[in-house]
């Protein structure tokens, strides 16, 4: 099970009750995440409104800041894109 944790994640065996790993990697407040079929996992950042991709030693692989100033959470489509919930102040900077 996959948990957002201040600046990363929790990684915990909820059959078992523990804790597997903690990833701390990014400067920003994660509030949804995902993992993905590369075994990378994908992390949304609050207040930076930036996704970031990180590897299965805690790197950061790539990562897209969005046009908005922040962001709220992260879904996947069936078809597997992307949909954030955000908030953006200058409504100019969506067009």
């Amino acid at each position: 099970m996959l948990i957002a944790s201040g600046r990363g994640f929790l990684e915990c065996d909820a059959g078992k009750g523990r804790l597997l790993r903690q990833v701390d990697c990014v400067d920003d407040m994660i509030i949804s995440l995902r993992r993905l079929a590369n075994g990378n996992t994908l992390l949304m950042g609050r207040d930076s409104a930036t996704i970031y991709e990180v590897n299965d030693q805690g790197a950061v692989v790539r990562r897209q800041k969005l046009p908005v100033d922040f962001a709220r959470l992260m879904r996947f489509t069936p078809a597997m894109s992307t949909t954030v919930a955000s908030g953006c102040s200058d409504r100019s900077a969506l067009v």
